[in-house]
Parts: structure tokens; C-alpha cells; sequence
């Protein structure tokens, strides 16, 4: 009975090392989960801008000029050489999959420039599954 009661002690200090060991594995994968979500949270603009910049820079007679980022969607604002080059782009937005809706907020023709027909623009991009480009 002696023998049987040491060697229960001896496994209860094993036990509690072991327990003490799966206690420190289990904080150290739940700090690596919280590295690998902010990595993957920090790639997410990332992700957005090289989405839009291959965009516009594939539609031509395009430029933008601001951007903002207002949480689950995107406002666009820029010029066009013709509302034509607007309905391109927003068509080329839809197929990179990473926006649910585009909606033209505003567009018009603007009379500062005098050289050439430009039309300026506003669109309100809502953010989809975020799957686009990765």
C-alpha cells in the first residue's frame, strides 16, 4: 500500500507539471492567434488599396481624387472624360468582387475645365466579403 501511495505522489507532481506545461502551451497559441488576427486585420487596407489602384488604373480616362475608408464602405470621388469611363469603372469595381454595391452618389459635368469635357464624380462603395484580390 506503501509502495502504491509514493508512487500516486510522484504521478500527482507529474500531473501538476503537466497541467502547469498545457497551461503555458495554451497562453502561448492564444498570443499567436492574437498576432495572426492583427496581421491578418493590418493587410486588410492593404488588400483595399492595391484592389482600387489596379482598378482605376485599368479603366481609362480615370483619375481619383480622394478616398475614404468610412468602415463598412468606401467613398470614391474623382474625374472622367466621360460619364462612359465612369459606368467602366464601376463595372470594373464589381468584378473584383470585393464590393457588394456601387452606387453613383453624384456625377457632373465640370465647366472649370476648359480644354476637354470632364465629369466629376462621387461613388459609395459597400464592402463585401472582402475576397478580392489577397
Amino acid at each position: 500500500m506503501q509502495v502504491a501511495q509514493d508512487h500516486n505522489r510522484q504521478l500527482s507532481v507529474v500531473k501538476a507539471k503537466y497541467l502547469e506545461r498545457q497551461k503555458q502551451a495554451d497562453n502561448y497559441k492564444r498570443r499567436v492567434d492574437v498576432i495572426d488576427q492583427l496581421r491578418a486585420a493590418q493587410s486588410g487596407p492593404v488588400n483595399l488599396l492595391n484592389t482600387i489602384g489596379d482598378t482605376v488604373n485599368g479603366t481609362e480616362a480615370v483619375w481619383l481624387s480622394s478616398m475614404k475608408d468610412q468602415g463598412a464602405n468606401i467613398a470614391i470621388q474623382g474625374m472622367a472624360l466621360s460619364t462612359d469611363a465612369v459606368a467602366t469603372l464601376i463595372e470594373n469595381l464589381q468584378k473584383t468582387g470585393y464590393f457588394k454595391n456601387i452606387e453613383i452618389k453624384e456625377t457632373y459635368q465640370d465647366e472649370s475645365v476648359k480644354d476637354m469635357q470632364a465629369f466629376q464624380f462621387e461613388l459609395t462603395c459597400e464592402k463585401g466579403s472582402q475576397k478580392g484580390k489577397s
